[in-house]
């Protein structure tokens, strides 16, 4: 196996830890570290990027999901409409928390950045909060 094929290995399975699927990216990687016969930065880097890209898909998902349902004006009351503003004004308040437990819990990190995208969290803070917890998560694990 060469390292192109180890890199892109990196890549799929760390991007797919991110989307939905957090177990098998977070084995893969240290197996690669430990096998050492590459750099360990380049993987580390590699797999912080696919791992934050992957997250955020997911919260691209989420509000996409959500904007299917909301679409369907029908199916949703006036007071469900007016419980789900008052449940996105509540999350944008705890945003910062709920997203930094993501860095704590790797495995929930990619439902709560869906959920995130469900309810409307403000994409900017998001992203940036995505971007920093996956950084802490990833010193945390592979470098201290």
């Amino acid at each position: 196996m060469d390292q192109t094929e180890i890199y892109l290995g990196i890549i799929k399975d760390s991007f797919m830890a991110g989307i939905l699927i957090p177990v098998k990216g977070e084995l893969y990687l240290p197996s690669v570290i430990a096998y050492g016969q590459i750099d360990p930065l380049v993987p580390l880097i590699l797999g912080y990027i696919a791992s934050s890209l992957g997250l955020l898909s997911s919260f691209w998902i989420g509000r996409f999901l959500m904007g299917l349902i909301l679409r369907d004006e029908k199916s949703i009351s006036e007071e469900g409409k007016v419980k789900y503003a008052r449940i996105c004004k509540l999350f944008n308040r705890y945003v910062i928390w709920i997203i930094g437990v993501s860095a704590l819990i790797p495995l929930a990190g990619p439902y709560l950045i869906l959920v995130a995208g469900m309810l409307r969290g403000k994409i900017a803070i998001v992203i940036g909060l995505t971007l920093i917890s996956r950084a802490i998560f990833y010193y945390h694990s592979y470098i201290v």
